[in-house]
């Protein structure tokens, strides 16, 4: 259980941490909306969230230590 408690922990700040730095992306002034974030941006900021998330969930831990 605690192994699959891991992963769903890797695969949430995965999510967190992609989501966060698109909606920090979007709220630039430069950005398409300028400083508030448009729809367009909300659903890349969604996606970038889910395929991190995913990414990391499905790769599997492995031991670097030399048994």
């Amino acid at each position: 259980m605690s192994a699959f408690l891991n992963s769903v922990a890797k695969a949430l700040t995965a999510f967190v941490v992609a989501g966060y730095a698109a909606y920090i992306a979007s709220t630039l002034a430069s950005s398409t909306g300028g400083s508030s974030v448009t729809r367009d941006e909300w659903v890349g900021l969604i996606v970038a969230g889910v395929v991190a998330g995913f990414a990391v969930w499905a790769i599997p831990n492995t031991s670097t230590s030399s048994k």
